[in-house]
């Protein structure tokens, strides 16, 4: 789906939150001041103290950056190929939906992945594909590859089918915050 500007996102933003909220209890989520340019900052809940301005970010397992311009982009369309084409179920969720959940993924699966992908390794394959590969399309299918990214994808997957009803909702409130284009 082709969508212009973020007219309202403020609300956005809350429903983003409560959607990822409903999805799992390990997610903490901040939001720059600016909602003219939000960026949202995904964290394991355990990391933060009551007051939020004591978190520090570099503390996070995982920090995961949404700018609203930017949500729907050449990387969304071609996750959603890649992905689709495994998972033919995808094909019914919005492209922002299956992103948000991916990166929630991260978060449910890191601990078991690292004991065998460690964080050293993932950095020695990304450097591998970035040399060995031109294209950013080739880039990122082979990017989808890594055991932490499937391990990510997966866990979505099995959210969305466990849960169509949630995320069908989320999809329809948070469209309406956008601007459609043709």
């Amino acid at each position: 789906m082709k969508v212009g500007k973020c007219v309202h996102p403020r609300r956005a933003y809350n429903l983003m939150k409560k959607f990822l909220n409903d999805a799992s209890d390990m997610v903490y989520l901040t939001v720059d001041d600016d909602y003219e340019k939000t960026e949202i900052l995904l964290h394991k809940a355990d990391y933060f103290a009551a007051d939020t301005s004591d978190c520090i970010e570099g503390d996070a397992e995982q920090v995961v950056f949404y700018n609203f311009d930017e949500l729907f982009d050449e990387s969304a369309e071609y996750f959603r190929d890649f992905w689709c084409e495994r998972e033919p179920m995808l094909k019914e969720f919005e492209d922002i939906t299956i992103s948000l959940l991916h990166e929630l993924g991260h978060l449910e699966t890191n601990d078991e992945i690292r004991k065998d992908f460690p964080m050293w390794l993932r950095e020695l394959a990304e450097m591998g594909i970035d040399s060995k590969y031109h294209s950013y399309k080739e880039k990122n299918y082979v990017y989808f590859t890594l055991p932490d990214e499937i391990a990510a994808t997966e866990w979505a997957i099995k959210w969305l089918a466990d849960n169509k009803e949630i995320a069908k909702k989320f999809e329809k409130e948070f469209l309406k915050c956008w601007e459609m284009c043709a």
